[in-house]
């Protein structure tokens, strides 16, 4: 979902997102790519914050489960081989940007983004600023 600014593929579900600009087919739209980049950082924050999300596997698990008819255990994989943790490295400040590039690539099958790694970066430090 790069052509909407979600490289997450974030489900629209009213939270009202900086940047939102709307939705399409039940997933947010985002005015910047920086937009949908950091609702994504956010969201993974408080998944470890307020969730008791722990690991890799915790948040993959919770992003992607299995009852959503999701390939879970393969997009861990792929997730944990692109960024170079293990399912249980816990997700931190310093691996959180390398994660969700590998998140942004199994969710829109392409390993080449419209994005750099700083971009990654900047998203976690807004996500982990204070509100």
């Amino acid at each position: 979902m790069l052509d909407i600014n979600n490289p997450g593929n974030i489900r629209a579900n009213g939270i009202p997102w900086q940047g939102l600009g709307g939705s399409t087919g039940g997933f947010c739209i985002f005015d910047t790519m920086q937009h949908g980049l950091h609702a994504m950082a956010k969201i993974l924050v408080n998944y470890v914050a307020r969730d008791g999300v722990r690991t890799w596997r915790d948040a993959i698990y919770r992003w992607a489960p299995p009852g959503d008819d999701n390939p879970t255990e393969a997009y861990l994989t792929n997730v944990c081989n692109w960024a170079s943790l293990t399912p249980d490295t816990l997700v931190n400040d310093d691996n959180l940007p390398d994660g969700i590039m590998a998140m942004c690539r199994q969710e829109n099958g392409v390993f080449v983004l419209p994005f750099s790694r700083d971009d990654v970066v900047l998203a976690v430090q807004s996500a982990l600023a204070p509100s």
